[in-house]
């Protein structure tokens, strides 16, 4: 899976959490429900096939290993 392929939300939800935002953070900044929020993070892990918790390492670390530069995401 790669990064052009996602969402526009998915996108900023994935520069959210690899910010370090929970996902009650991330709700209150995208204006949208927490389990909508909660939702578009679990698709993120199926998509980059994530299956701990440690959201941002293991999702930049995934991204890293795909050749996709994550300065862009956190600038």
């Amino acid at each position: 899976m790669y990064y052009d392929s996602l969402t526009k939300q998915e996108r900023e939800v994935l520069k959210y959490v690899i910010w370090g935002l929970s996902n009650a953070e991330i709700s209150r900044m995208m204006y949208l429900c927490e389990g909508r929020v909660t939702a578009i993070v679990c698709n993120l892990y199926a998509k980059y096939g994530i299956m701990e918790n440690h959201r941002a390492k293991l999702i930049v670390s995934r991204l890293k290993e795909l050749g996709i530069n994550t300065r862009d995401l956190t600038a």
